[in-house]
């Protein structure tokens, strides 16, 4: 059953490749029909009259030469007159080749099919001769040689477009040649648009590789005037957004530093005044004001990490023992354990590097373990795991907090975002800065529950080991 939804699914799926076969094999149909009522109208079926020279010599002959025996000169005449009409048409009903005999004005001979009462009106010249018996009209030419008193009239039936199209129909002259020939140019044609559209395909492979921090301009620009314009245009479109963003990290930037000094005065003076007051109401309020400072404090710092993040410098690229930063980064972290009454495990896999960035890693590991321990009840554990999967190393933070429900699993990345129901403090940056570093690693981060019952959370980061050559290094 899957793999006929998946063929169906296909199927109707529209493909640019598919839209252009549709209207190749169209426009092959359009034209074979157009021709081919061409072919048959009058002025074609008619132009054929003077390609009948042989025939209207031989004709000639038979008559001068059995003019003393006219049952025997009767009796050849008709059979030219059928063999004719078999050579021109005979197998297509009405479209078959008539002929008239004259000698002089006296009528030797004419077909059995046609009206008694025609009679060409000039010599060596197109005319249309119609009956008044029947109200036929025939397309007609009549030819006389200089020294000779016979004349050859050729007819052809008159029919109108209709019936044109109704008679090709019935003799398979229209459906038969598409039948035979359709299939035979489908793969030609597939062949030639899929190497029409070789240079589009370099484009889009060019930006699939992309990764969301890379705004530099494509570097295949093709030839062709059609996807030369389009990649014009998406180089413009990335100009602006570098333009943007880059306008947007400096003003972020710069509005962090600018609030680092005065919050830094701020907190120097609440603690000053601290130690000069004495009341309990005044000390209550001096310690509201020092921990506003100090989460703003915290946040500037993580619009600037946040910022550094996501410009990705390519000379600070090193190569970095995740253990012994992991070892590093706990050590600081286990203060604030000690505080929330929380124990930090650390499993880890020995000599496990990357190629990336120092500063970022830090960044992440912070972040991640910083979250687990504000979240996590007191007399838990935040487990810390680094081992080797492949061609990556996973990083796998697990807490016993409350978790994140699934539904909310994906804006958790976004800044600023945090839980309607969350009642620890922050600033909403945390995740959002660890998904930065992990994409400017190119890795993947994944969110899911720790305990069968929906407790608990587990932060699995999985980033691309080092390249051997890399890993005897340290840093």
């Amino acid at each position: 059953m899957n793999i006929i939804k998946n063929g169906w699914r296909w199927l109707i799926r529209p493909t640019l490749v598919r839209r252009l076969l549709f209207w190749q094999m169209l426009l092959l149909i359009l034209t074979w029909s157009f021709s081919l009522m061409y072919s048959m109208t009058d002025d074609n079926v008619g132009s054929e009259f003077p390609k009948l020279n042989q025939s209207y010599i031989l004709l000639t002959e038979i008559a001068e030469q059995l003019a003393d025996t006219p049952d025997k000169q009767q009796s050849f005449i008709k059979r030219f007159d059928l063999a004719l009409q078999k050579d021109y048409g005979g197998d297509i009903p009405g479209f078959a080749y008539r002929i008239m005999v004259w000698d002089g004005n006296k009528l030797l001979y004419q077909s059995p099919e046609l009206p008694t009462d025609l009679r060409y009106q000039q010599v060596e010249q197109f005319e249309t001769l119609c009956s008044a018996n029947d109200n036929s009209c025939w397309n007609a030419y009549t030819r006389q040689q200089p020294d000779s008193k016979i004349k050859v009239t050729f007819l052809a039936t008159k029919l109108e477009t209709w019936l044109i199209y109704a008679t090709i129909h019935t003799q398979n002259f229209y459906l038969l040649p598409l039948i035979t020939s359709v299939p035979l140019l489908l793969f030609p044609a597939w062949l030639t648009i899929y190497l029409g559209l070789r240079p589009l395909n370099r484009v889009i492979h060019e930006i699939s590789q992309r990764g969301p921090g890379n705004l530099n301009d494509l570097s295949f620009r093709p030839k062709h005037k059609e996807l030369a314009t389009i990649v014009d245009n998406i180089n413009i479109l990335l100009q602006r957004l570098r333009t943007s963003n880059a306008r947007e990290r400096s003003f972020i930037a710069d509005a962090a530093h600018e609030l680092r000094t005065p919050l830094a005065a701020i907190r120097i003076h609440v603690e000053a005044l601290g130690q000069q007051v004495k009341d309990m109401r005044s000390t209550e309020l001096l310690t509201g004001i020092l921990n506003s400072t100090q989460r703003a404090t915290r946040l500037v710092s993580q619009l600037l990490n946040l910022m550094r993040n996501d410009v990705t410098d390519r000379v600070s690229i090193s190569s970095i023992d995740l253990e012994t930063l992991l070892q590093e980064r706990l050590a600081i972290l286990s203060n604030l354990a000690w505080q929330k009454e929380v124990e930090l495990e650390l499993l880890s896999e020995h000599s496990l590097f990357i190629d990336g960035y120092r500063e970022g890693m830090i960044s992440l590991i912070d972040n991640l373990v910083e979250n687990a321990i504000k979240y996590s009840p007191a007399e838990s554990t935040v487990t810390v795991s680094l081992l080797k999967a492949g061609n990556n190393i996973e990083l796998c933070v697990k807490d016993q907090g409350p978790g994140i429900p699934p539904e909310l699993r994906e804006r958790v990345f976004s800044r600023f975002f945090r839980a309607p129901d969350q009642t620890e403090n922050g600033s909403g940056l945390g995740l959002a800065i660890v998904h930065a570093v992990v994409l400017q690693h190119q890795g993947t981060i994944e969110l899911a529950n720790r305990q069968m019952d929906g407790s608990g959370l587990k932060v699995t980061v999985r980033l691309p080991a080092a390249q051997p050559s890399g890993s005897q290094s340290t840093d």
